[in-house]
This record gives C-alpha cells, sequence and structure tokens, in this order.
C-alpha cells in the first residue's frame, strides 16, 4: 500500500515490529557498570530509585536469556551428560557476585 506521495506506508515485509538491538548496543551493556550497580543497591551500598532499578533489570533482560526449567532424566547406565557454557555478561556478573560474597563474609545478617 502506498500513500498519496508515493511512499509505501508501514514498515517492509520480513521486519519485525519493534526496536532491534545489534551487537553493538549489546557490548555497551555488557561493559556499563549496570551489575555492579543493582549488586551495590542489593547489598544496601548504594541508593538507586525504582525506575533506575526497572530500567537497569530490562537492560539486563537485552543481555541475558531467562531462565527455563528443563529436567533431564535417563537411566543408570547410561546417564546424560549435560554442558553449559557461559556467555561473558553472565560470567562477569556471576564472577562479581561471587567476589561481593567474598568481601562481605562478615557472618552477620543485614
Amino acid at each position: 500500500m502506498t500513500a498519496p506521495t508515493g511512499k509505501p506506508v508501514g514498515r517492509p515485509k520480513g521486519t519485525r515490529k519493534g526496536v532491534m538491538l545489534t551487537e553493538e548496543h549489546r557490548d555497551k551493556i555488557r561493559k556499563s557498570n549496570i551489575f555492579s550497580n543493582l549488586i551495590q543497591h542489593a547489598e544496601g551500598k548504594k541508593d538507586l530509585s525504582p525506575t533506575q532499578v526497572q530500567v537497569g533489570l530490562a537492560l539486563i533482560k537485552k543481555i541475558l536469556p531467562d531462565l527455563q526449567s528443563v529436567q533431564i532424566s535417563g537411566d543408570e547406565e547410561k546417564p546424560f551428560v549435560v554442558e553449559h557454557k557461559l556467555t561473558e555478561a553472565k560470567e562477569t556478573f556471576l564472577a562479581a557476585i561471587a567476589q561481593s560474597d567474598d568481601t562481605s563474609g562478615t557472618g552477620e545478617d543485614r
């Protein structure tokens, strides 16, 4: 369909609705300090507004997939071996959590 000006109306066929993030966008999110800010906020070391927390979580969802429940079963003679490879962003996030656990190991509840 075309408009009276002769220009096509709407988006081209085969394109997705909404904004598509490029790998460059994902790299910028990974390299930002979103993870550390959210961790510091959770530990009570940094104040963030509810909007900042929501935006941070939304950006993380753009680079980390949602977790899914998976049940794998097998017999005793031939059990399954499952390997899971973490992405660099997940490794960075998990390392930051482990590091914060190591440095805050006072044994006291907050």
